[in-house]
């Protein structure tokens, strides 16, 4: 998996303004970056899953590359669902916006559950009184 470069989106998200051709700019070198895919050969319509034939692998390297390069939360089913690179550009945009907006990651709109701790089975009980 390689690591993303840092740059483009961060200043722009800095400068409080986030342009949708930005967005397919910065995905089109995530998905070079991480699924050895030319950025020149993805299209708008370019379809993740058959046209761009990612692997899994590749895929959920991606998913976690434009959550750190855009700041925001989405799950790969999200991706996947969007499927076009349009469409998924756009998710992208309007998740970014709205984190911009509120000042805080966009989340996919569910909420992950902090780990409970363990109870250790060597632990004695304390008797009440």
């Amino acid at each position: 998996m390689m690591v993303q470069r840092r740059g483009t989106t961060r200043a722009a998200q800095a400068a409080g303004t986030l342009e949708l051709h930005e967005v397919k700019r910065t995905l089109r070198r995530l998905i070079e970056d991480n699924a050895g895919i030319p950025g020149e050969e993805v299209g708008d319509d370019s379809s993740v899953d058959s046209e761009l034939a990612m692997d899994s692998m590749s895929f959920l390297a991606l998913q976690v590359a434009v959550e750190e390069a855009f700041a925001i939360n989405c799950t790969p089913d999200e991706i996947l669902a969007a499927n076009r690179f349009a469409a998924i550009a756009a998710l992208v945009h309007d998740r970014a916006t709205r984190a911009r907006i509120r000042g805080t990651p966009a989340s996919s709109g569910t909420r992950r559950a902090a780990p409970r701790p363990r109870k250790s089975a060597a632990a004695p009980r304390r008797p009440r009184r």
